[in-house]
């Protein structure tokens, strides 16, 4: 076994790949204590900033319009879009997270709730809770997956809740309440 001593190592001028090791290679050790400092990238977070009234037994995209973390400019948080866009080169396997708390209001009528996650504006995975005639004030309810994403793919969350009032709000005021969070976990 040999060993190299060097403070950086770096492509050829011209190029943008580096490969260690060879097809003899199948895993790289980082030493103790060593960080590798571009995992998990990109990475977004974006919260709610106020209440949205959501429409009875609709589905209704989230209005996650409060960037907290986005490492690549991949997440637009403009009117209508609120979605999360994998950035060109970033395809692979991602980690991906929603939480919102719909409120009844005053009235404790809330009896499903149901929050999605879409990928090109389609479900692909979702949370469903329904109390039946045992009807809620409000409840946190979150989705959690992972998925493989291409270059281009978007992510978006929608949510459903059923109310005998007719009147929902999934309540942005705290920022520990409606977040959305995703990044990515490797190729």
């Amino acid at each position: 076994m040999s060993k190299i001593e060097c403070n950086i190592v770096d492509s050829i001028s011209g190029t943008n790949t580096l490969t260690l090791g060879s097809s003899n290679a199948s895993t790289i050790a980082l030493g103790s204590g060593d960080v590798q400092s571009n995992f998990m990238y990109p990475m977004f977070s974006a919260r709610m900033q106020t209440g949205q009234v959501i429409s009875n037994n609709t589905h209704t995209l989230l209005v996650y319009s409060n960037e907290l973390i986005d490492t690549n400019s991949a997440y637009d948080s403009t009117a209508s879009n609120y979605k999360f866009t994998v950035p060109s080169g970033m395809g692979g396997k991602y980690f991906l997270y929603a939480q919102a708390l719909p409120d009844a209001a005053s009235d404790a009528n809330l009896f499903k709730c149901r929050i999605q996650l879409y990928k090109n504006g389609s479900v692909i995975r979702l949370q469903q809770t329904n109390f039946s005639n045992n009807y809620i004030l409000n409840t946190s309810i979150q989705v959690t997956s992972i998925e493989e994403l291409s270059a281009g793919d978007y992510i978006q969350v929608y949510i459903r809740g059923t109310d005998s009032s007719g009147s929902i709000t999934v309540d942005g005021t705290n920022a520990d309440l409606s977040l959305f969070c995703g990044y990515r976990i490797g190729t």
